[in-house]
């Protein structure tokens, strides 16, 4: 049996798959809204959710209420990637998730999900990952944040808000993931403000990581300090 090798192409657009994880209000969505002529699938409460940050930018959206609804438009989305948007993003993948989990309890009429249904709604989750990343644009993926404790080891370890093993597969599987973070500093004036960060690396709690390295290092959250990822 012959092998055949795949060559890789220097000269070829390359698409990149990103995380964007933290706290409520850190910039996740405003984030997200200046990447490359976005798409964003709102997922959380109400009709527009973090998008509220983001106006100022202008983003396309569609406001995802059902999983159904979502299944309906991926044929749609798919033939419009790479033309109607270059940059697909769903805000957030942990709203989605309860999105998913929402329709599973509908059908069988529960209030509260067994083993099955998480297990179900974490497959369903991920196969939807895999679908939307393989689309002809950039993939975002923004979510909140939570610790968990290691009860083999006793350390706690800091990921975005998913359900089971999603919280580590999730943040492994893309080329960036950026926690997101607030901290304090001072301007010229001796003034303490309040500055927005991200970390591409990870810290004695929290994962993060940049397999380009082409995001600087706790650096303020901005488009410019990831403007080279997509150059």
């Amino acid at each position: 049996m012959s092998i055949t090798y795949d060559e890789f192409d220097p000269n070829a657009k390359l698409f990149r798959s990103l995380m964007f994880y933290g706290a409520s209000g850190v910039g996740k969505t405003r984030l997200a809204c200046q990447l490359p002529k976005p798409l964003v699938l709102a997922c959380d409460p109400g009709n527009y959710g973090g998008l509220l940050s983001g106006k100022d930018f202008s983003p396309k959206f569609v406001v995802i209420k059902s999983y159904q609804q979502l299944l309906s438009l991926l044929p749609d989305i798919e033939k419009e990637a790479g033309t109607a948007f270059e940059t697909l993003v769903i805000d957030s993948l942990t709203y989605l998730q309860r999105i998913i989990l929402d329709d599973l309890l509908t059908k069988t009429g529960k209030e509260k999900p067994t083993f099955d249904e998480w297990g179900l709604c974490q497959s369903r989750t991920r196969n939807l990952i895999v679908k939307l990343s393989g689309y002809n644009s950039h993939f975002v993926l923004t979510a909140t944040e939570q610790i968990d404790k290691d009860e083999i080891i006793g350390k706690l370890m800091g990921t975005p808000d998913l359900i089971g093993k999603l919280a580590r597969e999730v943040p492994q599987a893309v080329d960036t993931c950026l926690r997101l973070y607030v901290d304090s500093g001072f301007d010229n004036k001796g003034n303490k403000r309040t500055i927005y960060k991200m970390a591409c690396a990870p810290d004695s709690i929290w994962f993060a990581k940049d397999r380009t390295d082409l995001v600087p290092k706790d650096c303020e959250t901005s488009f410019e300090n990831l403007k080279k990822l997509f150059e």
